[in-house]
């Protein structure tokens, strides 16, 4: 209430006045030229441009990254089905040697089928014989 009668002039009929606001303040500001315009155009698309290359950059990263995991991914895993393999394959040797296929002499066994049997069950050592590695030397030499 103080304010208000501090900024308005009481008028003779004891009116109040309006203040003054036919001051500078009312004027508009200058239109902004076509220059500062364009200016600010180029520089909102150079920090446009520059932030779609760094996203392109981290993308790209990004990608890289997923390609080496994957790689070694796959190497772990081809490593990891190569030693499975080979203990598989222990395994089944030792069972072959341990389990020949056996002939009872029934009526009802074949003794073609048994003598093929027993082929392919010794078939898989004989490159272990013929090969030279140390490790089957005794084998069959």
């Amino acid at each position: 209430m103080l304010e208000q009668a501090a900024s308005s002039e009481q008028t003779p009929t004891g009116e109040h006045a309006q203040p003054n606001t036919t001051s500078t303040d009312a004027t508009p500001p200058p239109a902004p030229s076509m220059e500062n315009m364009m200016a600010q155009v180029i520089q909102m698309m150079s920090m446009q441009h520059q932030s779609m290359l760094a996203s392109q950059q981290r993308m790209q990263e990004t990608i890289v990254n997923s390609q080496q995991q994957m790689h070694a991914f796959m190497v772990q895993l081809a490593t990891f089905q190569s030693e499975m393999f080979a203990q598989k394959s222990k395994a089944n040797q030792k069972k072959q040697r341990a389990n020949p296929p056996k002939f009872l002499g029934k009526q009802d066994e074949d003794l073609e089928l048994w003598i093929f049997q027993i082929e392919e069950h010794f078939a898989a050592y004989a490159t272990k014989r013929e090969s030279d590695d140390s490790r089957v030397q005794g084998l069959g030499r």
